[in-house]
């Protein structure tokens, strides 16, 4: 481009008069476009390598504004039913709804329904558990440039062409450069991930429309004008869009895991008895005596820096984008308790 420039400098030194203006304008776009480009460039490097770390106080007071809002959203969605009993299963619903349930029980859908029957498990604290392994699923562990994407053919064109002719790692690196200056705008924050949110908030509830409607075929019509844009809910996915783009554009990495139904559940300790979870401090001497857990409502988190421990940026730059994945308890040893799991008890709700 800057070729092109001088080019056009030096043929305007010879150029006749009645040419001038058109060759000025072409100038004067070549030259905003440059600038442009070198901007551009001095923002590019490895993301996250000069990034900043999201501190536990932030991540910790951000998921448990995510945790209020969802309960907030099941309270003011299951506040006016009248009938508060969970429906069977269906075989013909959403397959996203069995995803959800083995994600926070390891049960298939039916099986989590006539668990939560057995255990009086309340409809709204289901819907809650659901909603969150929804929110987990599709913001945390989605790649949000993937989805900018896919309502744009023309990006995912560009981005499949980077793609095959660069690699993964390149692309990866142009994503998180691009939504950094998009972040830096006020018109991302104030409509685009407002309207991000309200388009999975509308999926959701469709998704998990037979926990709340007795008609299980409703089309997406006849859909109440509450549930397709309840605040809350969208307010909560925004809050975690937020969180996963400040995470992205960090050097932490985030790690949740649910307590399955059944498991004995210290909630001084946040841990099984069997000391499956990292970050706690228990030496089980036969005093310290767990609960079974109904229903997990919100994972434990774990974090770590990126570069901690030895580990080295290839994490930061990894085929998945994994900023906030799923983990086995056996996973969670070097990492930092960062949020309680809070789950349904026997008796009481503990976190």
């Amino acid at each position: 481009m800057k070729r092109q420039l001088d080019t056009i400098k030096r043929c305007r030194r010879a150029a006749e008069l009645d040419d001038y203006d058109v060759q000025q304008q072409q100038i004067i776009y070549l030259t905003e476009q440059l600038q442009t480009q070198n901007r551009l460039l001095k923002r590019t490097g490895v993301p996250g390598m000069s990034g900043s770390n999201v501190s536990k106080s932030v991540t910790r007071e951000y998921y448990g504004t995510l945790y209020h809002e969802l309960d907030d959203a099941s309270f003011s969605i299951f506040d006016i039913e009248t009938n508060q009993d969970i429906p069977e299963a269906q075989d013909y619903l959403h397959e996203s709804a069995q995803t959800w349930s083995l994600k926070v029980s390891c049960l298939n859908l039916r099986q989590l329904v006539s668990h939560c029957h057995a255990k009086d498990v309340p409809k709204e604290k289901l819907f809650q558990s659901m909603v969150t392994a929804a929110v987990f699923e599709l913001v945390f562990e989605t790649m949000f440039s993937d989805i900018l994407a896919l309502e744009c053919p023309l990006l995912n064109a560009y981005r499949r062409i980077i793609h095959a002719k660069d690699g993964h790692e390149v692309l990866q690196q142009i994503d998180l450069t691009a939504l950094e200056w998009i972040m830096s705008g006020d018109d991302f924050r104030e409509n685009e991930i407002p309207q991000q949110s309200e388009r999975l908030t509308k999926f959701i509830w469709q998704v998990l429309e037979f926990l709340h409607s007795g008609n299980l075929r409703e089309t997406e019509d006849m859909l109440p004008q509450k549930f397709s844009g309840d605040k809350y809910l969208v307010a909560a996915i925004s809050q975690a869009i937020d969180l996963k783009l400040k995470l992205m554009l960090s050097t932490t990495s985030v790690r949740y895991t649910f307590v399955k139904p059944g498991e004995l559940f210290n909630p001084i300790y946040m841990c099984v008895l069997d000391g499956q979870f990292a970050g706690s401090a228990i030496r089980d001497n036969g005093l310290n005596k767990g609960l079974p857990v109904k229903l997990c409502l919100f994972p434990a988190l774990y974090s770590r820096l990126i570069h901690d421990s030895g580990h080295t940026s290839t994490l930061h730059l990894s085929p998945g984008y994994e900023y906030v994945t799923e983990a086995s308890s056996t996973d969670l040893a070097p990492l930092d308790l960062v949020f309680h799991a809070i789950v349904l008890l026997e008796n009481r709700i503990a976190k």
